[in-house]
């Protein structure tokens, strides 16, 4: 415990019972971070998890429905953020590894090329060969996130998940939404987080072009 910052939120109350989220990181993990964003210029004001953030992104969009089940995916660069929400409560969430480097790492071994212009393949190829080049990771990010909806649906009674939405860089791949939804058999669509934040001339184009990566982002600030 000497070695961890651990800070918890209360969830609900229901018969005199409470559900807690337990949040626990290693602080060396915590200040090399604060160190990092310290030696950029900046100033952190505060500390959250992945999976809180995009909780908090979501919960700020018109996504969100008070009655129905959705899972968000965010495939960023080392894991693929999974968060279950049902009814406007965060119950479940995990890092699975499939994500874009392991992508970006299959498509260089198969075509022989730099991790660099395997990335700027990634990002710009129009076609769905990358799809085949990385499918032992896409298979393996469709396999965990169903056992993590088998899990979820076992231990939690849900009943059926509305939609699969996605987010994180490489959810800009070419096709991977129509074989997400073909291997999970759910409705995948991307979701943008800023649609009820107020418009800024400053940031609107980055906002329309980059939505899927900076959807964490926006969570970190709403925490």
């Amino acid at each position: 415990m000497n070695e961890c910052i651990v800070d918890f939120d209360i969830l609900d109350k229901v018969n005199n019972k409470m559900n807690v989220l337990i949040v626990s990181a290693k602080k060396y993990y915590i200040e090399e971070r604060i160190r990092l964003i310290r030696q950029s210029g900046l100033s952190p004001l505060s500390i959250t998890v992945d999976s809180l953030a995009l909780y908090k992104a979501f919960s700020a969009s018109p996504y969100m429905s008070k009655n129905d089940t959705f899972i968000i995916l965010n495939i960023g660069d080392s894991v693929t953020n999974l968060v279950l929400i049902n009814k406007e409560i965060s119950i479940f969430s995990r890092d699975i590894n499939a994500a874009g480097n392991s992508f970006t790492k299959s498509i260089a071994e198969e075509k022989g090329i730099s991790f660099s212009d395997a990335e700027k393949l990634k990002k710009t190829e129009e076609n769905l060969s990358s799809l085949n080049q990385i499918s032992i990771d896409l298979n393996s990010l469709i396999n965990e996130t169903s056992l993590s909806i088998e899990y979820a649906k076992k231990n939690y009674r849900l009943d059926a998940i509305k939609a699969v939405y996605i987010s994180g860089g490489s959810s800009r791949l070419t096709g991977i939404k129509e074989k997400l939804e073909e291997g999970l058999r759910l409705k995948v669509d991307f979701w943008n987080p800023f649609i009820k934040v107020g418009k800024n001339k400053h940031i609107s184009e980055l906002v329309e072009n980059s939505y899927q990566e900076i959807a964490l982002s926006l969570g970190i600030a709403l925490s």
